[in-house]
This record gives C-alpha cells, structure tokens and sequence, in this order.
C-alpha cells in the first residue's frame, strides 16, 4: 500500500525542485521590469507628450523597485546586473537625445546631464575590453542614486513644465557631473590589475 510519502516520492523524483517554476517566474518578474524600461528608452521618441510622463514614471518607479524585487524574491542574477545599467543608460539617454533633437536643450546642456552615463559607459567598455568580469562588480553608489533622482527630475519638468529647466539643468548637471567623477575613481581602485600591483608590492615588502 502506497503511503503519502510515497506518492509524493514518485511524483517528485529526488533531486526535482519543486519551486523551479516559481522561481522562473520570479526571475522573469524581477527581469521583465528593468527590460521593459529598456523598451521604454526605444518608444520614448516616438510618443508623444502624455505618453512620454507615463514612460518616464514607469522608468523612474522601475529603476527604484527593480533591484528590490529582484533581491526580495531571491532571484538576483547577473543577467539582472548586467540588464539594469545598461537600461538606465539607454533610457536616460534616448530621453536626452531627444530633447536636444526637439531643441529643448544644447549639446552642452546634454553632456552636462549626462555626464555620469557617459563615464559610466566610457568605465565598462574599457573594463569589459581589459577585463570582462570587472564592471558588473561595480558598487551602488549614493552619488549615482542621486545623480538618477535629479536627471529622473529634469527630464520629468522638461516635458511637464518646461519653465524649471533652465534651474534643474545647473542641478542635475552637478549630481552627474559628481557620480561620474565618483564611478570613474572607484573603478580605478577597484581595477584588477591595479589590485594586482598593489599584492605584488605587498608581497615585496613582506
């Protein structure tokens, strides 16, 4: 006679994992939201106004919740590290673009605000080239944080209410200017071969 132990040992095989299923759920959850801020970057040009507000909410909320969800759900991957910068910098960036294109603003103004994406992007093709690995290794920093919140601002004004631009350029041309500066010092201390300078000279001195 069949226990119910022994049933459930023949319908779950040893070894099965039971909560695959939701866990590839889980993953395509967490995932799905920094991916479809990737396709908001794209669609931004060709929305219009009232659709441009709800794609830079969307993005903003996302870029907030995205790792969160993603950690909370125990579902973090590298797929994620990789996805999530690279979603940011296409958004931040397709919105920028198109700004200056429509003349809201110079290429000045642009490389101003944009500076964080732009050294950000200058670090990780140079990491990427010297060392594959190393970029995804790159710490959350507040400045960056910062740096989001006041571009996420300014591209949020400039299609609302464009009159603060003027004010909010100075303001999150700073920020980015400052994370920029900020990532592009941590990824020169945290670069593998100046780690591995720093042990050759520690094992010389020993």
């Amino acid at each position: 006679m069949n226990t119910p132990e022994s049933v459930d040992t023949a319908a779950h095989p040893a070894g099965a994992d039971r909560t695959a299923p939701l866990r590839i759920l889980f993953w395509l959850l967490a995932n799905g939201l920094t991916l479809l801020r990737l396709l908001a970057g794209l669609a931004y040009p060709l929305s219009t106004a009232p659709w441009r507000v709800i794609l830079l909410i969307y993005a903003a909320i996302s870029d907030l919740i995205d790792g969160e969800v993603s950690r909370r759900l125990g579902v973090a991957s590298m797929t994620g590290q990789i996805l999530d910068p690279i979603a940011d910098k296409v958004f931040v960036l397709a919105v920028l673009f198109t700004l200056l294109f429509e003349g809201n603003v110079t290429a000045l103004e642009l490389l101003f605000i944009g500076a964080r994406d732009f050294s950000v992007l200058a670090v990780a093709v140079i990491a990427v080239t010297i060392h594959p690995q190393s970029w995804t290794k790159m710490p959350s920093r507040i400045s960056g944080k910062l740096a989001t919140a006041g571009q996420f601002l300014f591209l949020l004004n400039a299609v609302v209410w464009p009159p603060l631009v003027p004010g909010l350029v100075w303001a999150a041309g700073l920020l980015s200017c400052a994370a920029g500066i900020d990532y592009v010092l941590v990824a020169f201390r945290t670069a593998p071969w100046r780690q591995a300078r720093l042990e050759a000279a520690t094992e010389e001195t020993q």
